[in-house]
């Protein structure tokens, strides 16, 4: 018996049963080969957290039923006045409060006196009177809760409050990531041939 391998129009002919047999091979080696992973997406930059903004405050104290800054007041705003200069803001806010003692429209007066002559201080120190926010607030907000009618001389009080710079936070470093495993090599090339007899 002699073999031959005929291509006929650029298809090899074979007899049925050695077809279904490299068929069934060409079968077994797609089912064996390993499918191919896939390619794994970069990691997206982390983005930093919003930056919050903090306030700087201070609290100048007042004798009862005064507007007259106090020694001690007065240092206490020079020391507002040079940090605000630092920061390279452009607003800040002084609220004038009372205690609970005397009528409340009354108290609301002295709150707004008592917030202008801080403002009146900041200024003398260099700070821009158009940066300066006076808000009275009389006997609202109380520091240290009291009844009505009571002297109290926390309550007494002009709050001095400004924004600090905002500093963002550096975005942390992205996570890396393992380079995907190579592809498995593909299947072997399949040979076909056509088996003939041959009489002679």
């Amino acid at each position: 018996m002699r073999r031959y391998v005929i291509p006929v129009a650029g298809v090899f002919l074979l007899p049925a049963s050695g077809f279904a047999q490299e068929v069934g091979a060409a079968d077994q080696l797609y089912a064996q080969a390993k499918p191919m992973a896939a390619p794994a997406m970069p990691a997206k930059p982390a983005m930093a957290p919003a930056a919050s903004q903090e306030m700087r405050k201070f609290l100048v104290f007042f004798d009862w039923d005064k507007a007259t800054l106090t020694p001690e007041a007065r240092r206490i705003i020079a020391t507002a006045a040079e940090d605000f200069k630092k920061t390279g803001t452009t607003r800040i806010v002084a609220t004038g409060h009372t205690d609970t003692s005397g009528s409340a429209q009354y108290n609301m007066g002295l709150s707004i006196r008592r917030a202008d002559a801080v403002k009146a201080e900041l200024v003398r120190l260099g700070v821009p009177a158009a940066s300066i926010t006076t808000i009275g607030r009389g006997q609202e907000d109380l520091l240290v809760p009291t009844k009505d009618g009571v002297r109290e001389p926390q309550n007494r009080r002009v709050s001095i409050e400004f924004p600090m710079p905002v500093v963002a936070k550096p975005a942390p470093a992205p996570t890396p990531v393992a380079a995907p495993p190579p592809p498995p090599p593909p299947p072997p090339p399949l040979k076909w041939e056509a088996t003939l007899s041959a009489h002679g």
